[in-house]
């Protein structure tokens, strides 16, 4: 559950309201097979990074603003952190960072 209340502090809800836990779950755990689709290593995944955390948390909110928060936001600036620091984690040792796709995302 650390991770869990860790995102949920993140995007500004208190670990003791639990009315988006199963929302939050989900998101958290396609975050995590996104990230692994795109090669960030998955002991970075598994781990406490606090880089992977950030990602997930941007993922978090990308979701939480258009499907509950009701906010037509424009949300390419998250799509932009999250590129960008996946790009980052997927160099790392292990990682499976392919130049080709970086070129073209």
């Amino acid at each position: 559950m650390a991770l869990l209340d860790d995102i949920k502090g993140y995007n500004g809800i208190p670990a003791s309201v639990t009315a988006y836990d199963a929302d939050f779950t989900g998101w958290i755990a396609a975050g995590k097979l996104d990230l692994a689709a795109r090669g960030v290593p998955q002991s970075l995944i598994d781990g406490e990074d606090e880089r992977v955390k950030l990602v997930l948390s941007a993922y978090c909110r990308s979701f939480y603003l258009a499907f509950i928060g009701g906010e037509v936001a424009d949300l390419s600036a998250y799509e932009k952190i999250i590129h960008h620091l996946v790009f980052r984690l997927s160099t790392e040792k292990g990682g499976t960072w392919d130049p080709d796709e970086e070129e073209q995302g």
